[in-house]
């Protein structure tokens, strides 16, 4: 028994109660990550982590998830580029945790695939979609006393950011005194006024071990606040609500397509990794249909949603997207390939060119690998202007920006 409980145990017959110590962690996360304050001490949050039995449709999307990844890894053999990542943060992610899942995908054992998927984000394939921290997956340490404090706390924290992008609640200004007032029974309001403005549900289809804190009737998952607003800033950006194509380089588990797919009707395209493509088909087959869902070499037939491997890029045609999109990911990559992908998007797109990204140049998740910076892979190019650049709403030390092609090209 902890000593402040005890205390507290003592205490309580007189009235008097001791609040929570903050652990240093969590006083660093307050100081240097949230962007919001919480009167007094910290909420308890209450997580939900489902798990999910694989049902006859879950196996069926494996076994197409199989024959697109086995169609994938031949492709790749044959790429003359050698383009994999070799020396960045996603091949030091790949090394350490897709080798599991890689090996039921290559002895085609549906069972174990549709397994693994059912639940991906308490397997270590998922590594790198959320917020992992010191090579410990986030669905762990959300499971740990300290770890579901600090990590609610993140959630909480982004989705009232999400809120006030939208309005639905005010800025806290502390300069005049007005900060440390949200609070857990706050936050449904907030829930209800962001569906309200969005136009859809926060709630997603149960699946993939999707994990995250309880308000009142609703859980908002871990990415949720990330994936909601790349969705709306997408509609804010196009101005137009159907018939847009959008791409998007490296797309998560597929968030950020699910809520555009919901807003409005639009052709989208996830570029990525062959193995995390796996993760993106099954997650939006299995939220959005699988009849909406095209797996590398698949047949095109009228699916809205596209989900292919980094290469296939280069095989876009000129001048057919209208928007390119990215999200926490061309740091990672290898400045080389980063390059490539700054070209390719100048030559896909017809005008525009969204990034949400940090700017850290930190030296983390590789041995001898810096963080890039997407202004300066830009500003290389050459090709582009830069519409606006702002710290994003949603997150802490994160840039937006939006680039348009140089009306020379």
């Amino acid at each position: 028994m902890g000593l402040s409980k005890t205390l507290n145990d003592l205490l309580s017959t007189v009235g008097i109660r001791l609040s929570r110590v903050r652990s240093h962690k969590e006083e660093r996360l307050r100081r240097n990550v949230l962007m919001h304050s919480w009167t007094g001490q910290s909420p308890t949050f209450t997580f939900e982590f489902p798990m999910f039995t694989p049902v006859e449709t879950d196996f069926v999307i494996a076994e197409r998830v199989i024959d697109a990844f086995h169609s994938a890894r031949e492709a790749e053999a044959d790429q003359t580029s050698g383009a994999g990542p070799t020396g960045d943060l996603w091949a030091n992610i790949g090394s350490r945790s897709h080798s599991e899942f890689v090996a039921f995908v290559g002895k085609r054992d549906v069972k174990g695939v549709a397994q693994i998927l059912a639940n991906a984000l308490h397997h270590p394939v998922s590594r790198g979609l959320c917020w992992d921290e010191s090579n410990r997956l986030t669905y762990d340490i959300a499971q740990t006393s300290e770890g579901s404090a600090l990590i609610g706390l993140m959630i909480a924290d982004r989705f009232i950011a999400f809120g006030e992008a939208l309005g639905v609640t005010g800025v806290e200004l502390a300069e005049y005194g007005l900060y440390g007032n949200y609070s857990i029974d706050g936050l449904h309001a907030i829930y209800e006024g962001i569906e309200k403005a969005c136009g859809v549900a926060l709630s997603i289809p149960e699946c993939f071990g999707l994990f995250g804190i309880r308000i009142g009737e609703h859980t908002i998952h871990t990415m949720t606040p990330s994936h909601a607003y790349m969705a709306w800033r997408v509609d804010q950006v196009l101005d137009s609500t159907s018939g847009s194509e959008v791409c998007e380089i490296g797309g998560g588990y597929g968030g950020s397509a699910y809520f555009s797919f919901l807003r409005s009707p639009k052709r989208y395209t996830i570029i990525d990794l062959p193995v995390v493509n796996a993760l993106q088909a099954y997650f939006l087959s299995k939220t959005c249909g699988p009849n909406n869902v095209r797996m590398f070499g698949e047949p095109k037939e009228g699916q809205t949603l596209n989900v292919l491997p980094y290469w296939e890029m280069a095989n876009l045609k000129a001048r057919s997207v209208d928007l390119v999109l990215n999200q926490e990911s061309l740091p990672e990559i290898e400045r080389a390939k980063a390059e490539e992908y700054i070209a390719e998007i100048e030559r896909t797109t017809r005008r525009l060119f969204l990034s949400i990204n940090h700017e850290s140049a930190a030296r983390v998740g590789h041995e001898g690998f810096e963080h890039g910076l997407v202004s300066d892979l830009v500003a290389k190019n050459g090709g582009f202007h830069r519409n606006y650049r702002f710290p994003t709403w949603i997150r802490r030390g994160h840039v937006e920006e939006l680039y348009e092609l140089a009306s020379e090209n």
